[in-house]
Parts: C-alpha cells; sequence; structure tokens
C-alpha cells in the first residue's frame, strides 16, 4: 500500500486519478467515482451517434496520460485500457499499484493504441466515429515516443480528429 501511495501521491500532483485522501501501511482512502468502466461507456452509446461526447472522452483520457508522461509516472496497464478508466461526473485513470517512476513511460503510446488500434474497444470506437488510418496514428505515436513534447502531442491529437 505505502508504493501505491506513493505513486498516487505522484499521479495527483500531475492531475491525474482519483484524489488520494488517507493513507498508512494497511489501506488507502480515495475519492469515490461513480461511474462505468469506459468499455461499458462507450458500449451504451449509440453506434454512429454521440461522436462529439466520445471524442472528449478520449481527449480527456489521452491528455491525462500526457501529464503523466511529463511527471515520469508509467501506469503499466493502459494497453488493457478497458479496466482503468472510469467515465462519470468527471472521467478517471485508476489502479496505479503496478505504476513506476523508474520505467520508460509509455502512457499515451499505450491508451491510444489500446483505443484506436488493438481490441474490442477499438471496434466500438470506430462504429461511433471515423478513424484515421493506423499508419498515421503509429507514425504519430513513434514520432510522440522520440519526443513527448507538447507539439509532438498536440499532433497525435490531430491526427486522430480530437
Amino acid at each position: 500500500m505505502e508504493q501505491e501511495t506513493i505513486l498516487l501521491r505522484a499521479a495527483n500532483k500531475a492531475g491525474v486519478g482519483p484524489i488520494l485522501l488517507q493513507s498508512s501501511k494497511n489501506f488507502i482512502v480515495m475519492e469515490y467515482l461513480a461511474g462505468k468502466k469506459i468499455f461499458d461507456w462507450i458500449s451504451d452509446l449509440r453506434e454512429g451517434g454521440s461522436a462529439s461526447e466520445l471524442k472528449a472522452v478520449i481527449k480527456k483520457v489521452l491528455s491525462d496520460c500526457h501529464r503523466l508522461d511529463i511527471a515520469g509516472i508509467d501506469h503499466g496497464e493502459l494497453s488493457n485500457i478497458t479496466k482503468h478508466v472510469i467515465v462519470g461526473k468527471s472521467i478517471k485513470i485508476i489502479d496505479f499499484e503496478s505504476s513506476s517512476l523508474e520505467r520508460r513511460v509509455s502512457n499515451v503510446t499505450s491508451a491510444t493504441q489500446a483505443i484506436f488500434i488493438g481490441s474490442g474497444l477499438a471496434k466500438k470506437v470506430q462504429k461511433i466515429y471515423s478513424v484515421p488510418p493506423r499508419p498515421k496514428i503509429i507514425n504519430a505515436l513513434r514520432e510522440y515516443k522520440k519526443q513527448q513534447t507538447q507539439q509532438s502531442f498536440d499532433n497525435v491529437l490531430r491526427i486522430l480528429k480530437l
């Protein structure tokens, strides 16, 4: 619990994750998040409808991922994003127990690939709005991976039509 507390505190400093309220070596108390996991939330959107709402949620998730990248925190599990984002009144990345301050960060690239390229989630997203071709996304992510600047992140958002 102590390591997760350190990581959640660091994520909170970056403006990401549920707010840490209290902790000890045996427990963590954090903000309650009412909402649905992102996969379920997207599943509830009508096919072809709510594209602007979906884009806003994805942009918020990727912006939080960029904040984590800049802070040097690798979440570690965003390639399976369906379990790690809650969408409700707010949109939050959760579960920082596998995070690291030591690994090379790859939050934006992992989350983008999970949302747009290689998962059941990607198929649901593609039914709601027109996603750019994979090679364009991959090229933008490669550039971002080389230099995790605001400019390269903005380019990823532009390519994704967010």
